[in-house]
């Protein structure tokens, strides 16, 4: 999907921001759980008060600039939440036994 796509499709926008808004949520708690995890996933500040925006700002949210969040930060994050989770997978995904 590209740009235009996206501002055009009120569905996906709606989806996107709610996932966006987990995440900002899930951010959140991270920082006040363990936040030397959460700086390590980004940049906390400007996560959550991203979510807030999205949470607070019904009428003034520019879908423009989530879709730009969407394609530039998000991969960041991803990155970084993968490289992060490799290292407690072990805990949670142990091998499956040998026959």
């Amino acid at each position: 999907m590209n740009r235009e796509q996206y501002l055009q499709d009120k569905v996906r926008r709606l989806a996107a921001e709610r996932l966006l808004i987990t995440i900002g949520e899930a951010m959140n708690r991270l920082s006040s759980a363990d936040s030397d995890m959460a700086t390590e996933l980004g940049d906390v500040g400007p996560i959550v008060a991203f979510r807030n925006v999205l949470v607070h700002g019904y009428f003034k949210i520019d879908h423009a600039t989530v879709w730009e969040v969407i394609q530039n930060r998000l991969p960041i994050l991803l990155a970084n939440a993968e490289r992060v989770w490799s290292r407690f997978a072990p805990l949670y995904d142990p091998p499956e036994p040998s026959p």
